[in-house]
């Protein structure tokens, strides 16, 4: 049922030995020249061939020699210890023929592993790719009109075994944490003192805004707007703005105060206002 040849050029046959109204799956090597190659096996059944232990009713399908290994593949009536367990195995084989105990080795049989898939599964063919081998077969299911094939691949890991569950992606690594910028340090904004109340009106009135500056920082530009209109701000020990509601109408007006400091820092206070016609006398 399959053919290879080896690294020497000796074909490696397999396919299935009848005897006793029972099926066992044999391999047999022979030479370049086409006869039995004697120094393959332990001479049972035959010098040149081997039974395929630890499987009952089998046969081989596939067959291929990688390097020093020969590993088969077929189905089997009888996978132990289940003695009526159906199913695929796949053994594999040194160059001199013996079980390899390497592959499959926590198997009931070392050297062969089984695939055990349904009621009815067998294999067809069987490669390996560095230490993958893979299966390809079939799993039977129904019966009379309602038989039906499904296709199959199976995969071995490692020569020891079924292919284990990829293990699931680790978590990433939490990030390590950021230091926490360090809190700038508060500034004390500039404050406006001598402001007027801003709860009653302020008609016929003006009044100076003193700013003190905060210790340490150097002032390079002050500003004092009433409804957006700049007013003169004198320098000296402290600084000095004078606002005149005098002359303005009834209404609200908004005193705003602007200190720009050398680092960029812009600080900023605002007022609102609302001036009112004088009472006359009667």
């Amino acid at each position: 049922n399959a053919l290879s040849v080896d690294l020497l050029g000796r074909p490696v046959a397999g396919g299935q030995l009848t005897s006793a109204g029972d099926a066992s799956a044999v391999v047999a090597r022979f030479t370049t020249t086409g006869a039995l190659d004697a120094s393959f096996g332990a001479g049972v059944p035959t010098a040149g061939a081997v039974l395929v232990p630890g499987v009952g009713g089998a046969l081989v399908r596939g067959l291929v020699v990688a390097g020093e290994r020969i590993f088969v593949t077929g189905g089997a009536r009888r996978l132990p210890p289940e003695a009526s367990t159906n199913g695929i195995y796949v053994a594999a084989l040194t160059a001199d023929g013996a079980l390899d105990p390497a592959f499959a080795p926590a198997a009931p049989t070392p050297g062969v592993a089984r695939i055990n898939l349904g009621t009815y599964t067998t294999s067809t063919d069987i490669t390996t790719a560095g230490t993958t081998v893979l299966v390809a077969g079939f799993r039977r299911t129904g019966s009379g009109p309602t038989l039906e094939d499904f296709p199959l691949v199976g995969r071995l890991l490692g020569f020891g075994g079924p292919a284990p569950t990829p293990p699931a992606p680790a978590a990433p690594a939490p990030a390590p944490p950021v230091p926490a910028s360090p809190k700038p340090t508060p500034v004390t904004v500039a404050t406006a003192v001598r402001f007027p109340s801003t709860k009653v009106c302020a008609s016929r009135r003006s009044f100076a805004i003193r700013l003190r500056v905060p210790q340490g920082a150097a002032v390079s530009q002050a500003t004092v707007l009433v409804n957006g209109r700049r007013v003169a701000v004198r320098n000296g020990a402290r600084l000095r703005s004078v606002v005149d509601l005098r002359s303005l109408p009834k209404g609200r007006f908004r005193v705003e105060v602007r200190l720009r400091l050398a680092d960029g820092t812009t600080l900023r206070e605002t007022r609102r206002y609302r001036t009112c016609a004088p009472k006359r006398r009667r």
